[in-house]
C-alpha cells in the first residue's frame, strides 16, 4: 500500500492504485511526491454547543420523575380454593371421554391410506 502525507494537516491518505488529488482529512490538493511529516500542529479547542444541547439545557429532569404504581392482588388462590368452590353438580357430572375414532383396521387401513395419500394420476413404483 502507498501513502500520503498532506503538507497542510499531516494525514496519511493510503492508496493501492490510484494516488489521491485530495487529502481525506482537510480537502487541500496533495503534493506530487511523499511530502515530509510535518510537526503536529496544536489544536486549540472550542466548545461547540449543539443545537440539541441547547434545547436540552432548559430541561428540569426532576419534573419528569414520576411515581410509579403497581397494583398487586395480595390474596392468593390456591388448589384447594378451586376444589372447594365446585358445585354438586360439577362433582357429579359424570367424566368427559373423547369419541372413538372411526378408522378402519389392518389392511383397510392401509388401503385407505394409500388411496388417501396417492396422486390423481394413480400409484406408480419408485424402483421400477
Amino acid at each position: 500500500m502507498n501513502k500520503v502525507f498532506c503538507v497542510s494537516c499531516g494525514f496519511k491518505n493510503v492508496y493501492e492504485v490510484t494516488k489521491p488529488k485530495f487529502c481525506a482529512s482537510c480537502g487541500t490538493p496533495v503534493a506530487g511526491g511523499v511530502a515530509p511529516t510535518p510537526a503536529p500542529a496544536v489544536k486549540a479547542e472550542v466548545e461547540v454547543e449543539t443545537e440539541e444541547e441547547s434545547s436540552l439545557a432548559h430541561i428540569d429532569l426532576r419534573k419528569l420523575r414520576r411515581d410509579i404504581v403497581a397494583e398487586t392482588n395480595t390474596q392468593k388462590t390456591t388448589l384447594t380454593d378451586l376444589w372447594k368452590s365446585a358445585t354438586p353438580d360439577d362433582v357429579n357430572a359424570p367424566p368427559m371421554q373423547r369419541r372413538a375414532a372411526n378408522l378402519p383396521e389392518g389392511e383397510a387401513l392401509i388401503r385407505q391410506s394409500q388411496a388417501d395419500c396417492s396422486s390423481a394420476r394413480g400409484a406408480t413404483e419408485i424402483d421400477g
